[in-house]
């Protein structure tokens, strides 16, 4: 078995629960969890699915070897679809999001996949503490599972296609306030001021940020490269001066990442997004790391008026999401509905 697979792998093919054995599809469900944790890039992580078809393969050929219960469970079925998502080059953030999720619902419905049905989902939601956006965010996620494991002719049906989805109003752009903003940059180490500018000053996402080399540092043309979008999508930002002077300040390596984590590992967009909220929690604010995205789309839409430039500086696919993220100056309206008034009809 040694030469099958490293022998930090060996635990695995034999755990056991009691009296019976855990399948090794949901060992390694749990087991990629821990590695992602760990910084292993997700690809590796997936390459696991495909260590242990091979190991039994191997095994169940040699009459003398024990018999390895090597199912296929929910988790190889989330492992499936998440290579499907990368292969669609979906940003890290929305293949871990689903992958949690996933995994979470597999665990809340230990009858399977296959045997969940759409009164079981509506009663599943209907239990739980969710806002709207919430309930519309996991309706449309497991659809879209669902949808993609029927076309792979993995699953019958799709449970959750036919429940209506909520309505969700269009909520108001809560930009972090410049008195919060100011305290936090002020209050901040080298590290934490580089990531609060890079949201607030070139309006870059969590996973942007944690994604940065040096390459992407065009000091000579004043231009910061974003190759790291959602979506897969390329943009490139004027590099603001203090930007430039707080990654100076680092300093910045020769080559490569910005930012790794402490002992080294690659950085990952949760575990900086989780950095950031907690230090603007500490420093009094109730601001999350994308509530800096909002402050800086806020900003540049009431100097310019260009909804259009917001939207190519955000990387927005379509100027309807930049007005979710940019919001409206009341004081510039205030003077134009202090004058409005009835005129008296005249009498004939």
């Amino acid at each position: 078995m040694s030469d099958l697979v490293p022998a930090s792998l060996l635990p695995l093919v034999s755990l056991r629960v009691g009296d019976r054995s855990l399948p090794a599809g949901d060992v390694l469900g749990y087991f990629g969890l821990a590695l992602r944790k760990r910084g292993l890039p997700q690809a590796s992580v997936l390459t696991l699915a495909d260590v242990f078809a091979e190991l039994e393969r191997n095994y169940r050929s040699q009459t003398t070897a024990p018999q390895l219960s090597l199912v296929r469970s929910d988790f190889d079925l989330v492992n499936l679809y998440l290579r499907s998502l990368q292969r669609r080059n979906l940003s890290p953030t929305t293949i871990s999001a689903y992958r949690r999720q996933l995994v979470f619902f597999t665990r809340e419905h230990p009858e399977g996949f296959g045997a969940v049905t759409e009164e079981a989902i509506e009663d599943w939601l209907d239990g739980r503490e969710m806002s709207a956006k919430q309930r519309y965010w996991w309706l449309s996620m497991l659809t879209n599972f669902y949808k993609w494991a029927v076309k792979a002719e993995h699953l019958e049906t799709n449970p959750a296609e036919p429940i209506r989805r909520p309505q969700t109003g269009r909520g108001l752009p809560r930009p972090i306030s410049d008195g919060d903003l100011y305290r936090a940059l002020t209050q901040a180490d080298p590290t934490m001021r580089c990531w609060l500018l890079l949201g607030a000053y070139e309006g870059l996402r969590a996973q942007e940020i944690a994604g940065l080399t040096r390459e992407d540092v065009e000091d000579d043309h004043g231009v910061l490269r974003v190759v790291y979008g959602k979506g897969g999508k390329e943009r490139a930002v004027p590099l603001h001066p203090e930007v430039l002077e707080a990654l100076r300040s680092l300093p910045m390596p020769n080559s490569g990442d910005l930012f790794r984590r402490p002992l080294g590992s690659k950085m990952t967009a949760d575990y900086l997004a989780h950095r950031v909220t907690a230090y603007l929690h500490e420093s009094g604010s109730a601001a999350t790391v994308h509530k800096l995205r909002h402050w800086f789309a806020t900003s540049v839409y009431r100097a310019t008026r260009d909804l259009r430039l917001t939207q190519e500086l955000l990387g927005h696919s379509s100027p309807t999401v930049t007005a979710n993220y940019a919001a409206c100056d009341p004081f510039l309206a205030a003077p134009v509905v202090r004058a409005l008034s009835v005129e008296v009809p005249e009498v004939p």
